[in-house]
């Protein structure tokens, strides 16, 4: 009937589910055995077969539980029959077996069904349940594989020479090898020679190391055409270049462009490993190029934010978390103080001036009355007395210098000899105005000394503190006889010069960065700082906590209002490992816009979208905003990309968009044994009709259910082996209970 038909191919599948299990320990169990069982008569037959003892299993499970175990009757060597009961004799072997039963235990009869029952249910439920998993394409890899990348810059940068910034003010990020499992890494930039382009290459980084960005630009003549090339560097802060990306043209006959941009630049991780990923870093980037003369009292959000929503939920294992920046600060002139006064330790005569030597020029270093002395005739003028070298080396660096005076102690045979010249030495060379005085010399040696210049005086020239410093550092002077009338001959004498320099020390503040909620919370533990003038990459020394669904800004303030804090870029640092059980999910992104861009439009509304660079619009990847603030929007469902370059397009029409040439390039093959989520999100306002800013864009990729190996399979051995372990353990036992029973027994 059909009915049977129908239910005995139920049945089928039901035992089908059933059996594999069993035939799977059968299986594997026959090919381990080593050999077969012994041998006995059937009471049906009396052919041959196996012995009844209890079942492996049964004594197995018996062993565990409570009690002990009823020897098991054996073969007795000496007697040569089998100690067996009495139906399994040899001798009873065509026995009819009359007396023989098997008791059957009925309270198990329904609990046995009804465990049979729930099996067929769950099998059932689940094979109705596989109908509505969703449908994943396949991946041509199986091995887990994931894309992190780290922007590097915000903002964008020109120039027509090169390689700059020096300064590192493009923004510093930091390789930390360790934070990577399986890596490949790449620079990538998009940089600007004839048009933007976008190009990458392979690096290899140090581990614990900070790099930067710099630029050139390049003309070259070889005759007879000129050749032009730009070129983006990745170069090792306070160190030379690991990675050079070209653009070039051919010979032509003139440069064909005169300058050369970089719009962003990044790192590209790509993660890969034949079994799990167990180590990642997502950095986020919230940052942007700009300052403030704000104190911690006015601290606001950065002018054009980028807005992070935290989300716990699409983490496992959950992330440790980090903020980092890199920040200057500028410094302002302290009080003026002085540095002297110091001895001259090189003497020399200048001959720019007069026509009559110095009879000595070396011994005017100290007050100790011997004399660099010159003797003049009426009209005639001295060579200059140039001393230099007086080690001003204790004055900071970055000092400003803010007046020089000379001090000279001597005296004159007459009166009528008087100062011809006296002129700063900067480098060697006698310059800048001439402070003769006209100011009669004493004729003995009081021990006083004459005074040139001032703590404001800086003697017509420009000083910079090196220039101080050097060696070439002096004054020179230069007599005159003003005798008129019968000539005279008198004499002039230095016993000691000497020079005190005035300068304003360079106070440095502190540029300060952190984390705050949109609703203007602070993060705990989320400041970075930086006292220097010098750009440096800041971040917190221990770990801070995000709150699920939350948004985060950047904000930065200065420690004195006389200062300027400076932020680069920023970054929410988001650590996972997994301890050697491997990444199952996490969430990251693919920078698009990096700093503020602006539109022109008819309209009111502000839009942005995902497009292939110089192509079509990604599906459902429109986000929208009518706020004058800045408002992160991410696209409600997922949005699929395919194997390309993408870009940021914006409009205020939603009809006409506009690239951004923020290019960035999304590859299948780098998202791999796992599920992926994407979706779009833009941070943008209209501040006024008419005009739309954005100060950031990417594509969210969430990751789950991410490859990790299924650990079950090493129990698998344990499976297998248990009972035997265990049965050597009972015999152990039981031989170590006997051979105690034997010593009671022969105790006397």
């Amino acid at each position: 009937a059909e009915k049977k038909d129908y239910s005995g191919i139920l049945s089928f599948v039901v035992l089908s589910y059933l059996l594999v299990p069993f035939q799977a320990y059968a299986s594997v169990k026959g090919f381990l055995e080593s050999q077969e069982g012994p041998w006995f008569r059937t009471p049906k037959t009396g052919l041959i077969t196996d012995i009844f003892t209890r079942g492996r299993f049964y004594r197995w499970i018996s062993g565990i539980l409570p009690g002990r175990l009823a020897p098991v009757a054996r073969m007795s060597a000496d007697a040569g029959r089998l100690a067996l009961s009495p139906y399994l004799a040899l001798a009873t072997a065509n026995n009819q077996f009359n007396n023989f039963q098997i008791r059957r235990r009925r309270r198990w009869k329904w609990t046995s069904k009804g465990i049979l029952a729930l099996l067929m249910v769950g099998v059932l439920l689940l094979n109705y349940l596989s109908f509505f998993a969703p449908n994943r394409p396949a991946f041509a890899q199986t091995q887990p594989t994931i894309e992190q990348q780290i922007n590097i810059i915000d903002q964008e940068y020109s120039t027509s020479g090169g390689p700059v910034p020096t300064d590192n003010s493009l923004g510093i990020v930091r390789w930390t090898a360790g934070s990577y499992t399986g890596a490949t890494v790449y620079f990538e930039a998009v940089f600007k020679g004839a048009v933007y382009q976008r190009q990458r290459t392979a690096v290899t980084l140090t581990d614990g190391t900070d790099y930067t960005v710099r630029i050139r630009y390049l003309c070259s003549y070889k005759a007879p055409d000129y050749y032009t090339y730009s070129y983006a560097y990745l170069y090792v802060v306070g160190g030379s270049a690991v990675a050079t990306l070209t653009q070039s043209t051919g010979a032509g006959p003139g440069c064909l462009w005169s300058t050369t941009a970089i719009k962003t630049a990044r790192l590209i991780i790509v993660q890969t490993d034949p079994t799990m990923i167990d180590d990642t870093e997502t950095q986020i980037e919230v940052g942007n190029n700009e300052n403030t003369t704000n104190v911690l009292a006015s601290i606001a959000d950065l002018t054009d934010k980028k807005i992070y929503r935290y989300t716990s939920s699409v983490w496992s294992p959950s992330p440790v978390v980090n903020f980092e920046a890199s920040l200057k600060s500028s410094s302002y002139e302290g009080t003026p103080t002085d540095t002297g006064p110091n001895n001259p330790g090189t003497g020399v005569q200048d001959t720019t001036v007069g026509t009559i030597a110095w009879e000595s020029y070396t011994d005017s270093f100290t007050n100790n009355g011997v004399y660099d002395g010159v003797s003049l005739a009426k009209g005639e003028i001295s060579y200059y007395n140039k001393a230099t070298n007086f080690s001003f080396s204790g004055i900071p660096s970055d000092a400003t210098i803010k007046g020089i005076k000379v001090e000279i102690n001597g005296y004159v045979s007459n009166i009528l000899l008087d100062d011809y010249s006296v002129k700063i030495v900067k480098g060697g060379t006698v310059t800048g105005t001439d402070h003769a005085s006209a100011t009669d010399w004493p004729t003995t040696d009081d021990n006083t000394y004459r005074t040139y210049g001032g703590t404001t005086d800086l003697w017509g020239a420009t000083w910079a503190v090196s220039d101080i410093q050097s060696t070439g550092f002096g004054v020179a002077i230069s007599f005159i006889n003003n005798k008129t009338g019968a000539p005279a001959t008198y004499t002039g004498y230095v016993d000691h010069i000497r020079i005190t320099v005035t300068y304003a020390p360079q106070v440095s503040e502190t540029a300060y960065a952190r984390l705050y909620t949109t609703g203007g919370t602070y993060v705990t533990g989320s400041e970075v700082s930086v006292n220097s003038t010098t750009w440096t990459r800041a971040r917190t020394a221990s770990s801070i906590t995000l709150s699920d669904g939350t948004d985060y800004v950047v904000r930065i303030y200065t420690s004195s209002a006389s200062a300027t804090a400076y932020i680069a870029n920023a970054k929410i640092i988001l650590t996972q490992d997994a301890g050697g059980n491997g990444i199952t999910a996490l969430e990251t992104v693919h920078q698009y816009i990096n700093t503020k861009k602006s539109l022109a439009q008819t309209g009111t509304t502000a839009y942005a979208r995902l497009a292939i660079a110089g192509g079509a619009a990604v599906s459902d990847s429109t986000v929208s905003t009518t706020s004058t603030a800045y408002d992160r929007q991410r696209t409600a469902t997922s949005i699929f990309p395919t194997t390309n370059i993408y870009d940021t397009e914006i409009s205020l029409d939603n009809t006409t968009y506009t690239q951004q040439d923020f290019d960035n390039y999304y590859t299948s093959t780098n998202w791999a044994a796992g599920t992926f989520t994407y979706l779009f999100e833009a941070t943008l306002r209209t501040p006024s009709a008419n005009n739309e800013d954005i100060s950031t864009s990417w594509l969210v990729i969430q990751v789950s259910s991410l490859q990790i190996p299924e650990k079950v399979i090493f129990l698998i051995p344990l499976i297998i082996f248990l009972p035997k372990m265990v049965k050597w353990f009972q015999e152990r036992k039981l031989a170590f209970e006997t051979a105690s029973k034997i010593a009671q027994v022969n105790l006397p």
